[in-house]
């Protein structure tokens, strides 16, 4: 496992500590095989996983009750937010032909900067997939790298254009 210095553990519950070991395991599989730059694996339901840009940033999200992972791009804590969205919404059907797939589109909602809530989200769910299944977790680390790849393939050089 890559060398990410070393994580607290005490005081983890159980949960937190197999979230963590989980965004180790895909920390190290996109840092040796991919252009992404994940961000040091914490503790969360949730793991950065490369900056595209204006406060725009691919995501992957554990949904543990309703046994999900989640690649989403966040719009971020700017006020160009709704901006952006609707930019990206604009380009939906080319998108998801592009990438393959029908995607989750959320917009952000009015109110001050800040809140996940608030800031719009494009998602990709994928359901029947347990954390606690430890067997599994190759599959869901591909899974997850697949469609980061991806979403920064056919996202990107959109932000880009914003």
């Amino acid at each position: 496992m890559a060398n990410l210095g070393r994580i607290k553990r005490e005081g983890l519950s159980e949960t937190q500590k197999m979230r963590l070991h989980f965004w180790e395991e895909l920390h190290e599989d996109l840092s040796l095989n991919s252009t992404l730059s994940p961000q040091k694996p914490s503790h969360e339901v949730h793991m950065d996983c490369a900056q595209l840009g204006g406060g725009i940033r691919l995501s992957a999200f554990i949904k543990a009750r309703e046994e999900q992972i989640v690649v989403n791009l966040i719009l971020g804590n700017t006020k160009n937010r709704t901006y952006y969205f609707h930019e990206l919404e604009s380009q939906k059907e080319d998108i998801e032909k592009e990438l393959g797939y029908s995607l989750d589109w959320i917009p952000p909602l009015p109110g001050p900067q800040g809140r996940l809530g608030q800031q719009g989200r494009i998602m990709l769910h994928r359901s029947s997939s347990p954390l606690a299944d430890k067997s599994r977790w190759p599959e869901y680390r591909e899974w997850m790298k697949e469609q980061f790849e991806a979403f920064d393939r056919v996202f990107r050089p959109r932000v880009s254009r914003l």
